[in-house]
């Protein structure tokens, strides 16, 4: 997100094509502490759809790698929440056992 919107005024709305999962993308970003304002789309791509909204088809773009720090910084809020909510870990030895 760091890359993506940058300015914390740039208010960020995740979307699938029901809702559950842009909800859940929605309260991930809220968890790791982005500053910006974030909103599902209301009942997804199929809300859109439904309220008489065209959908642009057969796209294709793709935004590019992240840079360094933005991967450091998706890194230390993954692990700050995964802190929050006591994820174990473990080891490479353990994983191979």
């Amino acid at each position: 997100m760091r890359d993506i919107a940058p300015s914390p005024a740039t208010t960020v709305i995740v979307n699938c094509a029901g809702r559950t999962r842009s909800i859940i993308g929605t309260q991930s970003l809220v968890n790791a502490g982005i500053s910006n304002s974030v909103y599902a789309l209301c009942n997804g791509t199929i809300g859109w759809t439904l309220a008489g909204l065209v959908l642009e088809q057969q796209q294709s773009r793709r935004y590019g790698a992240a840079s360094a720090d933005a991967h450091r910084h998706a890194l230390a809020q993954a692990r700050q929440v995964a802190d929050a909510t006591g994820v174990a870990r473990i080891d490479a030895a353990t994983l191979a056992r």
